[in-house]
């Protein structure tokens, strides 16, 4: 299932945001990926909303992941909130080594606690949230997966 179809049922599902999904698709064309018509079908209306829990309010910025992938595992996005982080990456299921129950890590160069909030997706993706907001002076963020050392991703703010 490509990204689009894929954003569009978590829409409908109420499993994401509209902010959200526009979010992915403004770090998508961030990174050089044709987008055209995308957005008509992100803003199409929707039977079902998300209910807003409080984690992720005041979105402050998008950061587009590195293009490489590292031991089957690319940091996507990481989207920026007042008060929470998420960060998706996608995994190549043919490629990625097969864990029950990842654990990805947020660390900065502030020494930051990232408090855990919440992990979704499936087979080919990984979605975290984290209940801190990124400090102001940070200047990097670096991602890890616990049982896999090379997933290791440090991305410049």
């Amino acid at each position: 299932m490509d990204w689009l179809t894929q954003t569009r049922d978590r829409l409908e599902g109420g499993a994401i945001s509209r902010e959200y999904a526009l979010a992915g698709l403004e770090a998508l064309e961030a990174a050089g990926v044709d987008t055209a018509g995308w957005r008509e079908v992100l803003d199409a209306p929707i039977e079902h909303r998300i209910v807003d829990n409080g984690l992720a309010r005041d979105l402050v910025t998008v950061v587009a992941g590195p293009p490489e992938y590292r031991a089957g595992h690319r940091v996507l996005v990481i989207l920026r909130f007042a008060n929470a982080v998420v960060c998706e990456v996608d995994r190549d299921e043919e490629i990625a080594p097969e864990i029950d129950d990842p654990v990805w890590r947020l660390a900065d160069d502030l020494a930051t606690d990232y408090r855990f909030a919440g992990f979704g997706g499936g087979p080919d993706r990984h979605t975290t949230w984290y209940s801190s907001a990124v400090p102001e002076g940070a200047r990097w963020l670096e991602v890890s997966l616990d049982e896999v050392p090379e997933a290791t991703f440090r991305i410049a703010l």
